[in-house]
């Protein structure tokens, strides 16, 4: 390997406040399958809460993103 670079990549989700349980039921949605209706609306809450604070900015949610980039050789 001859780069590679670790950065931040924020990135705002859409549908408002919203977007963090969208993005829970589109990506976690497999951790939920086994919960009720209720109990999966409950977690959302709990993790938006928890979150908020970091991850909410001016109405708008923000996924932090990491990304990795890496240049290489074949030999």
């Amino acid at each position: 390997m001859t780069y590679a670079v670790l950065f931040d990549r924020p990135t705002p989700l859409t549908g408002g406040v919203a977007g963090m349980a969208n993005w829970l039921r589109m990506f976690a949605n497999k951790f939920f399958a086994e919960l009720s209706a209720q109990a999966q609306s409950e977690v959302i809450r709990s993790v938006e809460a928890r979150l908020k604070p970091i991850l909410y900015q001016d109405g708008s949610w923000i996924a932090d993103y990491r990304r990795l980039r890496l240049s290489a050789i074949k030999d």
